[in-house]
């Protein structure tokens, strides 16, 4: 059996902005399901430059457990207008103690407290 599908995946787009996405991820470890909210962000927005210290800060549950910096390229050059994408990708886990989230599935969609936890980092993005 393949490893890959014995490890469902699953995400959700909660809202974005012009220069910010927020995303929730349900996946399985093998054993669990695991969840994680996530601020993607580009270089045009004001938390791109920030130091990883702010975001704590940010309504993410327990923290932010996750930040990188990503690129993506094209596989080819065919037009002046492409260059490759960067983005900032900020997130949290729900993986704390006390948190009881390894049986919720995301065949059933998004826990109620990780959808809530998602919305109100959106509220705060689109407040600024």
């Amino acid at each position: 059996m393949n490893a890959e599908l014995a490890k469902p995946s699953f995400e959700w787009l909660v809202g974005k902005g012009k220069d910010y996405r927020v995303k929730v991820k349900g996946w399985s470890d093998g054993v669990n399901w695991c969840w994680n909210v996530y601020l993607l962000i580009t270089p045009e927005h004001q938390y791109f430059d920030k130091e990883e210290a702010f975001f704590f800060d940010l309504p993410f549950h327990g923290g932010v457990t996750y930040d990188r910096i990503n690129t993506v390229d094209w596989p080819e050059y065919r037009y002046e207008h492409q260059r490759p994408c960067r983005y900032r990708e900020i997130g949290s886990d729900y993986a704390h103690l006390y948190d009881a989230f390894t049986e919720e599935s995301p065949y059933d969609g998004i826990p109620f407290k990780v959808l809530k936890d998602a919305k109100e980092l959106l509220s705060h993005l689109q407040a600024l």
